[in-house]
């Protein structure tokens, strides 16, 4: 499954539909999405080591978010999966 999963995010990564990171916490106390900044292949590594680390299947959050690229937005309103807009 690991595999799988992982598979299927660098492929999304790939195609710029989608992007890694954190919320983290600004100073007034609200969440902002920070990507990672990492190239595709590293962020695949670092999401495959900290699942490894997790020795369970990962819930919400325990290693990263993904957010829809404008390009991942654009598609997903195309094939009518957009369910919301931030």
């Amino acid at each position: 499954l690991p595999a799988n999963s992982l598979g299927i995010l660098r492929d999304l990564m790939q195609d710029g539909l989608i992007e890694a990171g954190k919320f983290e916490v600004k100073v007034d106390g609200q969440y902002e999405f920070q990507p990672l900044h990492l190239p595709g292949e590293e962020t695949i590594s670092y999401i495959e080591q900290e699942w490894n680390k997790l020795k369970k299947a990962p819930n919400l959050g325990d290693i990263c978010w993904f957010q829809a690229t404008s390009t991942g937005e654009k598609v997903a309103r195309e094939l009518k999966l957009l369910i919301f807009e931030i």
